[in-house]
């Protein structure tokens, strides 16, 4: 019985969704193929199936046949489309010979591969590699991530990883070679290379806000979720060890959050505070590294105030009863005022960055 239209197109369908669920082994499955056809052609010295009569006759041997006209070069031409394959009659005993050999492919897709070294050098690795922290800063490359061209960088460096602390699997590199990674900052243990990435976020987020006290709800200019992460290290979902706590420790970082960074706690010391400094200095323009004869930090709590009106995650919020509070206390919430009142170059310079940073959010709404 003819096969109708409707039936060859669910074939190639078929074909189509194993291809791409397997592509990984596919192309080396095809050449095998090949070479089996290349093997019963030395037996039978017939000519191969897969090329035309014309070009079979402009074939000096059966290599140089494969060599030209190898299914590799076919996916190559067609850029890994199988439309114009199915057109040439050449490809049909492939269609079924895939077909009929699904079960043995999905084996070979669970089973141990080692493909990944297939197009692997070193020189060419690290040069990559070079080329990714110039364009991203960074060397944590995502296990899926594909270079330009195709080579599977991010599947290399995962097989490097896998190899260091196997000694067996994935790519196998030398001593040197790994002093060599080691040396440009190339992390072999991933939950390292993204604490180490969490510690210079908290730096930079330290320096822009003069402070670590980092909400879960904080996302880094690129969409990082820093505050979450932090949730997670303090949770014990992102697990770390004595050191990185340690670590930690020194840049000021907070385990017990509890109720410490909600302005309603400090509420009453800070309007005293403020209200002698406003006595003593005639205003309220407090210079952030001012700490008061009580060892209270008036300048940072201040900060915290001011950010909470620009930033959504950063600083204290307060509801209009503090507001007006602070307003009768002389609190001053426009921060050009701020800019001219405070001398200091460390205040002015934050002053400076919270300015360009509400014009943007601004601009932004």
């Amino acid at each position: 019985m003819a096969k109708t239209k409707a039936d060859i197109l669910r074939e190639k369908r078929e074909i189509l969704e194993f291809y791409f669920e397997h592509k990984d082994v596919i192309r080396l499955l095809l050449d095998e193929f090949c070479s089996q056809q290349l093997q019963e052609l030395s037996k039978v010295q017939k000519p191969v199936y897969l090329v035309t009569t014309q070009q079979a006759n402009k074939c000096q041997s059966p290599m140089e046949n494969k060599r030209k006209y190898s299914i590799e070069n076919k996916l190559a031409n067609s850029k890994d489309s199988f439309e114009d394959i199915f057109s040439t009659q050449e490809l049909q005993e492939i269609d079924a010979w895939i077909l009929a050999n699904k079960d043995t492919f999905k084996q070979r897709k669970t089973a141990k591969n080692d493909s990944f070294v297939k197009d692997y050098d070193f020189n060419d690795f690290f040069a990559r590699l070079c080329r990714y922290y110039e364009q991203n800063g960074t060397l944590r490359i995502k296990n899926n991530y594909i270079d330009f061209d195709g080579y599977a960088l991010g599947q290399k460096a995962y097989q490097i990883r896998k190899y260091v602390h196997t000694g067996s699997q994935g790519i196998k590199i030398s001593a040197n070679q790994k002093m060599i990674l080691e040396r440009i900052g190339f992390s072999f243990d991933i939950n390292d290379a993204k604490f180490k990435d969490i510690v210079s976020r908290m730096l930079n987020y330290q320096e822009k806000y003069r402070d670590n006290r980092i909400k879960s709800t904080y996302r880094d200019d690129d969409g990082f979720l820093l505050g979450k992460k932090l949730m997670q290290i303090r949770k014990g979902i992102f697990e770390i060890d004595e050191a990185q706590r340690n670590q930690l420790a020194d840049l000021g970082f907070e385990w017990d959050v509890g109720k410490t960074w909600c302005f309603n706690n400090i509420e009453t010391q800070y309007c005293s505070a403020l209200s002698i400094y406003h006595k003593e200095n005639g205003d309220s323009f407090v210079p952030f590294d001012y700490v008061d004869d009580e060892d209270f930090e008036l300048g940072l709590e201040t900060l915290r105030i001011l950010q909470g009106t620009i930033y959504q995650d950063v600083g204290y919020k307060l509801n209009s009863k503090q507001q007006q509070k602070l307003t009768r206390l002389g609190f001053c919430w426009d921060l050009n005022e701020w800019q001219g009142k405070l001398a200091n170059f460390y205040d002015q310079d934050t002053l400076n960055i919270m300015l360009k940073d509400r014009k943007s959010i601004e601009r932004a709404m």
